[in-house]
């Protein structure tokens, strides 16, 4: 069986991104969560939920599933001005491969969402 699957960038639903299997069954969702000195992400799926944890300033994250256990890591590898690249390291047999790579880059959306509405004020003139 190929694994394959889909994902969508609910633009107008404040950080959400759904992840979706090839027949439109929803695998999960991924959400940011709010955090002091850090970034947190969690991914929502029917069987488990699972944290997306990294320190405020880092390019590494860890994904832990409910006991705490680390199911994979992922890090920005790309350069300044380079389009996003991360290094994905899958450690579960729960999820599969796509799948992770759905979730990075769920959080790379929202990251870029939160990043480009921080640089906007509220007139929409960037100052």
């Amino acid at each position: 069986m190929e694994n394959c699957v889909y994902f969508k960038d609910t633009f107008f639903s404040s950080g959400k991104w759904v992840v979706k299997q090839p027949d439109g069954k929803e695998f999960g969702v991924v959400k940011s969560s709010f955090a002091f000195f850090s970034r947190n992400y969690r991914y929502m799926t029917n069987e488990q939920n699972y944290e997306i944890e990294a320190p405020a300033f880092s390019k590494e994250y860890i994904i832990f599933d409910e006991n705490k256990a680390e199911v994979a890591t992922f890090k920005n590898v790309n350069g300044f001005f380079q389009a996003s690249a991360y290094e994905l390291k899958h450690n579960s047999n729960h999820l599969l491969t796509e799948e992770l790579i759905a979730v990075v880059m769920g959080v790379n959306a929202i990251e870029k969402r939160n990043s480009s509405s921080a640089g906007t004020s509220a007139d929409g003139s960037g100052s």
